[in-house]
């Protein structure tokens, strides 16, 4: 994914993009943070 976001610009799909980062930051951002306070 990536790579095809650093090398096609005006191929990308900003909407693609937009639902991947809604829904996927705050899972991630869950584990990191869980992650953090296992190793803690």
């Amino acid at each position: 994914m990536r790579n095809f976001i650093a090398h096609d610009y005006e191929g990308v799909n900003l909407a693609i993009i937009e639902n991947i980062l809604r829904t996927m930051i705050d899972p991630l951002k869950s584990e990191i943070e869980k992650e953090l306070h296992s190793a803690g």
